[in-house]
């Protein structure tokens, strides 16, 4: 949400990074759509394509609904076929995704990992029960921190 947004990554306190884990093919081929387009324009993509996802992602026919959706954004079909249909980038997704689940045993989205696997939450709950968890954690790597710089060294 715009809160947590504004809370923690707007200040500094968290650097928020994104990876992708499709679960089925409609939600590759909109993955492969969104790293498609030029970086300025892939969060824009990225959430219009999610906030929509009830009109292509659980229809009958996906992958229409889905050109149908992004012609707005000024993607034609020529380039949604280039994008869908690119072994390369389908290759660049499947890897970051098998990584995901290799390194940090992601199961099922989303998952939340905090500093390198130090933490892992999974689950869609609710915003408090995250920012409270989010909160605990770097209040901890806080006083983690303090006690590293008031070590005397021998």
């Amino acid at each position: 949400g715009v809160h947590g947004k504004q809370y923690y990554i707007d200040t500094g306190k968290v650097r928020w990074v994104i990876r992708t884990f499709p679960h089925n093919d409609p939600g590759l081929r909109a993955e492969m759509l969104q790293r498609c387009v030029p970086s300025d324009q892939y969060m824009k993509l990225r959430d219009m394509i999610f906030e929509n996802q009830e009109r292509w992602a659980f229809s009958d026919a996906p992958l229409a609904n889905l050109m149908m959706l992004v012609k707005v954004a000024g993607i034609d079909q020529k380039r949604f076929d280039e994008c869908t249909k690119s072994k390369v980038l389908e290759n660049v997704i499947l890897k970051i995704a098998q990584d995901g689940t290799e390194k940090y045993k992601i199961i099922s989205t989303p998952t939340f990992i905090f500093n390198d696997g130090a933490k892992k939450l999974e689950g869609a709950g609710s915003y408090e029960s995250f920012a409270y968890e989010m909160d605990t954690f770097l209040e901890n790597l806080k006083d983690t921190a303090k006690a590293q710089t008031q070590s005397t060294p021998i």
